[in-house]
């Protein structure tokens, strides 16, 4: 697992960029940027893209929402689902 802060120094990449390196690395982009997810719909993967939309929420909430479909979401990235958004009220795969 990597973060974005890791890549550069703390420097802020590009999303474009970041896509690629994700491309080429075969790496799965989890982002609460809706940005990686229309890259997605358009381009299609690699990468694969978790996007976290659920949005302004606690950290506790967040960790709450995520046990609850984690199983369902590792499930749908393993079948090569190239988007999975996770919402409130559950997951939606594409």
């Amino acid at each position: 697992m990597h973060h974005v802060s890791e890549l550069a120094d703390g420097i802020q990449l590009p999303d474009e960029t970041l896509w690629q390196y994700a491309k080429k690395e075969n790496l799965i982009v989890i982002s609460k940027d809706r940005d990686f997810s229309d890259f997605s719909l358009l381009r299609g993967s690699p990468p694969q893209v978790l996007y976290i939309n659920v949005g302004n929420c606690s950290n506790d909430r967040l960790l709450l929402i995520l046990e609850r479909v984690w199983e369902e979401t590792k499930k749908a990235l393993a079948a090569g689902n190239s988007l999975v958004i996770v919402t409130q009220s559950g997951i939606q795969k594409f």
